[in-house]
């Protein structure tokens, strides 16, 4: 019986397990992860030094959640707890109230696992 799916090469087996490398580092921080809070950490990486809502914006995603997600992201969550410190928020001289984003060392440190799971440094499954 033919499939309409095409078969999936070597490379893009590769690829995928590059991928799901790349997802485990944050499955590690928090087993039940938001994708939308994982896409906020890509984001603020690709942007850093633009504030809340221009990441949201870039994310596809509603002020109100991208902030959460921030503040997740930040030295405390939402509900006061320790968050994973990953991202800062600093305000600006011109306007106090504008925080623009940005990585901290533990949020670089995390951005190279992931960019070494991409790169095949290690893979999550040999399957």
């Amino acid at each position: 019986m033919a499939s309409t799916v095409e078969e999936l090469t070597a490379r893009d087996r590769l690829k995928l397990r590059e991928f799901l490398a790349a997802l485990q580092v944050f499955t590690d921080l928090e087993p039940n992860m938001p994708i939308q809070m994982v896409r906020a950490f890509i984001y603020t990486a690709l942007n850093e030094g633009v504030g809340s809502v221009e990441i949201g914006r870039q994310a596809g995603l509603p002020s109100g959640v991208i902030a959460r997600h921030l503040g997740d992201w930040g030295k405390f969550d939402r509900y006061g707890r320790p968050g994973h410190d990953m991202i800062e928020g600093r305000s600006t001289y011109e306007d106090r109230r504008s925080r623009l984003q940005f990585l901290t060392a533990k949020g670089r440190g995390k951005l190279g696992a992931i960019l070494n799971a991409l790169r095949g440094g290690n893979h999550a499954s040999k399957q």
